[in-house]
């Protein structure tokens, strides 16, 4: 195993160069003269002395025994200038973290670097995992009611929502989706007694999941020997949700050309079912023949998309 001297560049008192100095290498604390090289395979020897060039630098040497050596620098005409013993030497080789020793410690006990980085990774891999084992074990004591198993072979209703049940499994949610219907409806009216007649356009509907929503005008074209305190708006496009019987307020009716007069339509006529179509409170009496009227509400339904 090769080493290399560290002969330092040498300078004069002055500072200045000292060119064609001489290094002179000896065993440590003796005059025994000792051989040097000029590489690392130690094949060709250097001259003795060694002899600094003009910037006063000595070319690179080598040695391959274990003994520690001397160095005696000289000027160009053999005055001592200075000695280094023991030179610095350099160690060539590239040793294995395994033959490299280290101080062990409580944490790490053991005494070379491969086994420590061994040591220190499988720690950090031990305490990983039992960081994802505190995780998982946390995460299932909050959620200690759920299973693992999954519901599977039945297929939910089409036109259901999924939803999921008490173990976290999906199943089917027997419920209406949000999903949008349109379409246009023809109603007619009814009163307590008299005739009351008209001629409707663009009434149109909108159902969005249990929601209906209703607009529309319609032109009235008789009203005569009418009484009682209602017209019923008969063939509403869904009925009512029996859940909301009572008199529930969902919409508006406007007669053309009264500022101001806007007029409750829409709650469950009474508590019969089925049968709750639309009411719009207002008399009947109180309407007259060439009435335009607009129409606009929502109600909710339980029917079927």
């Amino acid at each position: 195993m090769a080493t290399q001297l560290i002969i330092p560049r040498q300078l004069d008192a002055n500072g200045d160069a000292s060119s064609g100095a001489k290094a002179y290498v000896y065993e440590t604390a003796t005059t025994i003269g000792v051989t040097v090289y000029t590489d690392t395979a130690l094949s060709v020897a250097h001259a003795t002395p060694i002899v600094a060039d003009s910037a006063g630098y000595f070319a690179q040497a080598f040695y391959g025994g274990a003994l520690a050596l001397k160095v005696v620098v000289k000027s160009a005409t053999d005055t001592t200038l200075v000695t280094y013993d023991p030179v610095p030497l350099v160690s060539l080789s590239t040793a294995a973290a395994a033959d490299v020793t280290f101080a062990p410690t409580t944490e790490i006990p053991e005494t070379d670097v491969q086994a420590a980085i061994v040591s220190v990774e499988a720690s950090s891999e031990a305490s990983s995992t039992a960081k994802d084992a505190a995780v998982v074990a946390a995460i299932e004591a909050k959620y200690s009611g759920l299973d693992a198993s999954i519901i599977t072979g039945t297929a939910g209703t089409s036109g259901n929502v999924a939803t999921w049940n008490a173990d976290g499994d999906v199943v089917d949610g027997g419920s209406v989706p949000l999903v949008q219907t349109t379409g246009t409806f023809t109603p007619t009216f009814s009163v307590d007694a008299g005739t009351f007649t008209a001629s409707t356009s663009d009434m149109s509907y909108w159902r969005i999941g249990n929601i209906v929503h209703l607009q529309g005008e319609f032109n009235l074209t008789t009203v005569s020997g009418v009484s009682g305190p209602a017209v019923q708006i008969v063939g509403l496009p869904y009925s009512f949700s029996k859940g909301y019987n009572g008199a529930t307020t969902m919409g508006w009716l406007d007669q053309s050309g009264t500022t101001g007069q806007n007029y409750t339509v829409l709650h469950l006529s009474g508590s019969t079912f089925p049968g709750e179509d639309a009411v719009i409170r207002r008399s009947a009496s109180s309407f007259a023949a060439g009435d335009l009227l607009w129409f606009s509400g929502s109600y909710p339904t339980d029917d079927a998309v």
